[in-house]
């Protein structure tokens, strides 16, 4: 068998993995790696506190360890195999204690290590969305809950459940550092994470890395460095920095968040100094929110955007009936980019251009569509296997997507471009990579316009969304809620 080093001279262990590996590989094992500068300042992070133990729970190739130097005891693990057998050739050549073997950091029933507690653990842990963890993974969230006691939300990435285990085996006195994506900072199930370190440790310093910059190469992502010491009395202030990765990572400016202001269910990156000054300007004479006046949520998730929306090539192959189908856009690309309203003659021209501009309505059970062409389609789906897709096993029946009723507006709310606001006269659906907007009770949707067209608001969004990494933007229906606006002087009635 050739050796795993069998590749250029002089080259890097990550270089390895990202020749071994393929991307797709990669991304399944959440398997991103660490530029130096990083690994330098969280290495001199941990080495502060003079461990005498150090563990790199998801090791990779080693780049954080190697950082860390051979003073103190290095141990690591990795679910790769091929990473393992890397990292530990070259920390042994750098020389002392070396413990680096394959295991599941959250494996609870398989501790890997001989010690199970630690003086510092330092960390890019995994990086896996909650859809692609498995059942067993995702009950960790009720195992942390109870732990803790807090609630952890199922919709954890992998990275929230190594931080609250790598909390759980510090000792007193330990250290942590981890740079993982800031988004926990603001979203709903960060809250749980935020509020155990808050609980059980002190932290040092939290380093948000500028918006716009893109720390790991194929993750857009905005990355948070979090250095925190565990304490059985915490002062549950959160100093925060604000910084930029460039050739190294270059502190801008700071803020300390007072133990009564550090609320978990607040989001920080909110109280950025640079955001502060930027959205203070664009709030003159915003003294309500959209959440005075209308109702968001997201579009529909399917399950299978190519098995539900069709084409009308599709609709005219299968002979569906039209009473199973309703109009709908699937995304931005669908929506008309000089103009603020849908209308029938624009999606007719999408839809005679091959667009994907039906969605499969139906919600009969399969016993009332005897001799009809959807059940063939239905029955052609569950050839497929669609029936053990996520959205689809939940619902009854499996292929009846959501009754989301046609929204007055859509916002494309994933984007690099400015967020835009679209009147759907049309009265379609939309599929999750757009959001709805519905104007509020007693509130004609018309009057809502110069509101939501209102150019500042695409600025604001920038702020009060979440910014990843090559400049996308991303809002979700509590950031679109809490956008500033204008107040109306006096709603219209809603036409009946």
């Amino acid at each position: 068998m050739p050796s795993l080093l069998s590749g250029p001279v002089a080259e890097l262990p990550e270089q390895a993995l990202a020749r071994i590996n393929s991307r797709e590989k990669r991304y399944r094992l959440g398997q991103f790696f660490t530029p130096e500068p990083i690994a330098e300042l969280m290495a001199e992070a941990v080495l502060e506190i003079d461990p005498e133990t150090c563990l790199d729970p998801g090791v990779g190739g080693g780049v954080l360890l190697r950082a860390v130097g051979c003073g103190p005891a290095r141990l690591g693990c990795d679910v790769d195999p091929a990473a393992v057998v890397l990292a530990r050739d070259a920390l042994e050549a750098q020389g002392g204690e070396v413990d680096v073997v394959v295991g599941d950091f959250l494996d609870l029933d398989r501790w890997p290590f001989e010690v199970d507690e630690l003086d510092a653990i330092i960390a890019n842990p995994p990086y896996i969305r909650h859809h692609n963890l498995s059942r067993g993974q995702k009950a960790l969230a009720k195992h942390y809950s109870r732990s803790f006691g807090v609630s952890v939300s199922s919709l954890s990435g992998s990275y929230v459940y190594f931080f609250l285990e790598a909390i759980r085996r510090l000792r007193f006195g330990g250290r942590l550092a981890f740079i993982t994506p800031a988004e926990f900072l603001d979203v709903r199930y960060g809250h749980a994470l935020k509020e155990a370190l808050l609980s059980w440790c002190e932290i040092d310093e939290l380093i948000v890395l500028e918006m716009d910059e893109l720390a790991f190469e194929g993750v857009l992502t905005t990355s948070a460095i979090t250095i925190a010491t565990k304490r059985e009395r915490v002062s549950r202030r959160v100093p925060l920095t604000e910084a930029r990765l460039s050739d190294a990572i270059v502190r801008v400016r700071g803020t300390v968040i007072e133990s009564g202001e550090a609320l978990p269910e607040r989001p920080w990156t909110a109280l950025l100094p640079s955001r502060a000054e930027r959205i203070l300007p664009l709030l003159a004479g915003r003294s309500a929110t959209l959440a005075d006046y209308a109702r968001v949520r997201r579009g529909i998730a399917t399950g299978d955007n190519s098995f539900f929306c069709l084409t009308q090539e599709d609709v005219d192959g299968w002979g569906i009936e039209p009473r199973f189908l309703v109009p709908a856009v699937a995304g931005s690309k669908d929506l008309p980019e000089n103009g603020s309203v849908l209308t029938r003659e624009f999606w007719r021209a999408r839809k005679d251009a091959g667009a994907r501009a039906w969605l499969l309505f139906c919600h009969e059970p399969k016993s009332a569509l005897a001799g009809t062409a959807v059940l063939r389609y239905i029955e052609h789906g569950e050839a497929l296997g669609l029936t053990e897709r996520f959205n689809c096993r939940t619902r009854k029946p499996w292929y009846g997507v959501e009754r989301v009723p046609p929204a007055d507006f859509f916002v494309t709310y994933m984007s690099r471009q400015r967020a835009r606001f679209v009147r759907n006269e049309l009265g379609a659906r939309c599929l999750s990579a757009l959001l709805n907007v519905w104007a509020g009770d007693g509130i004609d949707p018309d009057e809502l316009r110069p509101m939501l067209e209102d150019q500042a608001n695409a600025r604001l969004l920038r702020e009060f969304g979440r910014t990843y990494g090559g400049g996308l933007g991303k809002i979700e229906p509590a950031d679109l809620l809490r956008l500033p606006v204008r107040p109306l002087a006096a709603p219209l009635s809603r036409a009946a």
